[in-house]
């Protein structure tokens, strides 16, 4: 899409919706915040699939509190705890892919988390592995991913989303007139992760 689209203009590019040359999923980030959050940050471009942020989508206040520290995360429309929403959403999603399970056991239903993988560490290499060690092998999985990319040229302003999302607001629905301040989230995601704004 990004390709194509600046072989037909600027008119055309400002149609695009996708991230680092990889294009959005089919949903509207403005409308859930730590998806859009997730796309805009993510090491290899608009995928939501890095780690699904799905507790903004339950109103669950007492699961985000207890997953992220933050019960307004719970609501897709707020832009309150959503950097450490998806700190954990991208913890959990290199979980599952380092279990081979489907994220949607660990993401989106809660089944899995840190300490139940624990215990399936702890019987697979027959000694203790804490949920604190599993959390820290993600972060590191994280870190080297996100020193590749810089390493190899990018930016921090491509932890952006499409210009289309962050100036108009939504036009009509139960989201109708929303927008998303995506430096505020990315700024709050940084935090998170211990990063550098530059």
């Amino acid at each position: 899409m990004k390709r194509a689209a600046k072989e037909f203009g600027p008119d055309a590019v400002a149609l695009t919706a996708e991230v680092k040359g990889l294009e959005l999923f089919s949903a509207d980030p403005r409308g859930i915040k730590g998806y859009g959050l997730m796309n805009a940050v993510n090491s290899r471009g608009g995928d939501h699939y890095r780690g699904e942020p799905m507790i903004e989508l339950t109103g669950d206040e007492e699961l985000a509190l207890k997953r992220v520290g933050h019960r307004e995360a719970a609501h897709r429309l707020s832009e309150e705890g959503k950097g450490a929403l998806v700190n954990y959403a991208e913890h959990l999603g290199i979980l599952s892919d380092s279990m081979t399970i489907c994220k949607n056991i660990s993401n989106c239903m809660d089944v899995v988390d840190f300490d139940l993988a624990g215990e399936a560490y702890s019987g697979l290499y027959g000694k203790e592995i804490t949920a604190e060690e599993i959390w820290d092998a993600c972060s590191l999985t994280s870190q080297v991913e996100r020193d590749f990319n810089l390493r190899e040229g990018l930016r921090t302003e491509e932890d952006t989303l499409p210009a289309r999302f962050l100036e108009h607001p939504i036009p009509d629905g139960p989201s109708k007139g929303v927008t998303i301040d995506i430096k505020r989230l990315v700024r709050d995601y940084y935090r998170e992760k211990g990063w550098e704004e530059e």
